[in-house]
């Protein structure tokens, strides 16, 4: 049987116990909301460094891939905010970069990747990748395409 001294240091135990517990529950509070506060003032100043972009890429054997809300710098081009998304085979010219495989894709006799942007329908690219600078919400498509 236990003496009443026994009883007094298993209460002064769990007593102080409950303060380091309730003290660290405190500081841990604390640490989360300065987190969370830093978080929101991080996606803020991203918002304000980023635009978020849709693309389309269709591989023309009935594979499409979506990447949607793609955040991508403000001010880049259709050409940088694909090479985010996939992998590009690109050749150069003085006509500009044209893009000859996205994703392994591409190579093939009479066959080429062609551009389009979405704006009240599908419309044909009327400029190089590179030179098509993207603004926030745009929808842009790669078709890998024939003219046979």
């Amino acid at each position: 049987m236990m003496n009443q001294d026994t009883y007094k240091w298993i209460a002064a135990a769990l007593f102080c116990t409950t303060l380091i517990a309730g003290g660290a529950t405190i500081y841990l509070n604390n640490q989360v909301a300065t987190i969370r506060a830093d978080y929101q003032e991080t996606l803020g100043e991203l918002d304000m460094l980023t635009i978020k972009v849709n693309i389309k890429i269709d591989y023309g054997n009935e594979t499409v891939q979506w990447y949607n809300d793609t955040r991508v710098p403000v001010g880049a081009n259709l050409l940088n905010a694909t090479a985010i998304t996939a992998e590009l085979d690109i050749t150069t010219s003085t006509f500009g970069a044209f893009v000859s495989g996205i994703n392994g894709v591409g190579g093939d006799a009479n066959t080429w990747w062609l551009w389009e942007y979405y704006e009240e329908g599908w419309m044909p690219g009327m400029v190089g990748a590179e030179q098509w600078v993207l603004h926030n919400g745009d929808t842009v498509a790669w078709t890998y395409t024939s003219f046979s």
